[in-house]
């Protein structure tokens, strides 16, 4: 009658173990800034949201339609991760965003905030 229990929790022990042996880059990676960061960044690619971006000119290049429907929160969090993008790669914390078909100036981000 024990003999079953103990087998299922080693079982139980072995397949725990084997999930986070696997799974432990993704479950790091998701509670680090950079994890964030790279998510937002895929999650406005994916939706067709972020256009491109050019830092070296300090301008990313967005769908003005989609990013208008974001939430006010949810444009602050793009701008930051595109802008921590940007200076990773040279580029400067400061950060225009531009509708990419009419080019016109959305927003600007001041390093902080979105003006």
């Amino acid at each position: 009658m024990r003999r079953p229990i103990v087998v299922a929790v080693v079982l139980l022990i072995l397949a725990g173990t084997a999930f986070v042996y696997r799974y432990a880059d993704r479950l790091s990676s998701r509670l680090t800034v950079e994890g964030r960061r790279e998510r937002v960044i895929r999650r406005l690619n994916d939706r067709e949201i972020l256009i491109r971006r050019s830092c070296g000119l300090g301008t990313a290049f967005v769908d003005g339609g989609r990013w208008r429907d974001l939430s006010a929160s949810e444009q602050q969090r793009a701008a930051d991760a595109i802008a921590a993008w940007c200076l990773e790669h040279g580029g400067d914390r400061t950060l225009m965003i531009v509708d990419a078909t009419t080019r016109t100036n959305i927003g600007r981000w001041n390093g902080t905030a979105l003006e």
